[in-house]
């Protein structure tokens, strides 16, 4: 029979690793990602962080962008779900196009920053602002 505190000891060992899935990008770069690299072979929602603008942009390794867009004014919010497409420019520029051959752009990203959970990037709708956003891995 085991004591109260041998117990406590297992059931930490046993809850200490079900938490969030870490990325494989994130898990070898010691929580740094630095470049939109991760995109070709993970799945990644970001998720920008304003009162006012939504943006949910769910990535997948294919090349798609399922994106909820829209606004938000207190409580009531306004969305429309859009899917896109993303390829890598030669410059390391995340492009969001609405087409798959890439002829018509929806916007381009470039990567201020990148950590395991916030991306600060210039959107090119509004270079002068960098925007944050707020990144979960989906496995």
């Amino acid at each position: 029979m085991i004591g109260y505190h041998q117990f406590a000891l297992v059931l930490l060992v046993l809850t200490a690793g079900c938490g969030q899935p870490i990325a494989p990008s994130v898990q070898s770069k010691n929580g740094i990602a630095t470049s939109w690299d991760h995109l070709r072979s993970e799945s990644w929602n970001y998720s920008l962080q304003d009162t006012a603008r939504v943006e949910d942009l769910h990535f997948y390794p294919t090349g798609m962008v399922r994106a909820s867009i829209g606004n938000q004014q207190g409580n009531e919010v306004s969305v429309a779900p859009i899917m896109y497409h993303w390829h890598l420019s030669a410059a390391g520029e995340l492009i969001i196009t609405e087409d798959r051959d890439g002829k018509v752009e929806f916007k381009s990203l470039s990567l201020v920053s990148l950590d395991s959970d916030t991306a600060l990037v210039r959107d090119s709708t509004n270079p002068s602002k960098a925007r944050v956003y707020h990144r979960t891995f989906m496995p």
